[in-house]
């Protein structure tokens, strides 16, 4: 049985973590979010990014998650 971590790290802007913005549609992180209380999350799946999250800590709910599909070869 083969398992993978996943990690993440809060972070100030989704450009700071290497490859963090590939997660995100053309590299441009989400607009109209104004609540200074979200938190950006980089979540790592297979020591890689994979996903972006903006979080709300009071409501405990994610309001705004990307993830880059990318096509198997084959």
């Amino acid at each position: 049985m083969h398992l993978s971590v996943i990690c993440y790290s809060v972070v100030l802007d989704f450009n700071h973590i290497e490859r963090c913005k590939d997660s995100l549609y053309m590299g441009t992180p989400p607009r109209g979010f104004i609540d200074f209380r979200l938190k950006k999350i980089c979540q790592r799946y297979a020591d890689r990014p994979r996903y972006v999250t903006l979080y709300d800590p009071q409501k405990r709910i994610p309001v705004y998650s990307a993830y880059t599909f990318k096509k198997d070869r084959g």
